[in-house]
């Protein structure tokens, strides 16, 4: 997983201004322990937006939003 972080940081640092296309970053569920060191990895590298699979409601989104200001 910590490669997997690493070369999308990195994809999406080199190419975000190369592309017309915009590139969002899919991160692991909310349930799971994966989610902060996806956000940490990937966020640092400003891609478009943050796909958030398996959201049961919208407080889901309400976390993932208080963890991106943070």
């Amino acid at each position: 997983k910590a490669l997997a972080r690493d070369i999308a940081a990195r994809f999406i640092t080199k190419h975000r201004h190369q592309t017309r296309s915009a590139i969002y970053v899919r991160i692991n569920d909310l349930s799971t322990d994966l989610t902060d060191d996806d956000l940490a990895a990937l966020v640092p590298a400003k891609p478009l937006g943050i796909m958030l699979p398996k959201s049961n409601s919208g407080q889901d989104v309400q976390h993932l939003s208080a963890k991106l200001r943070v």
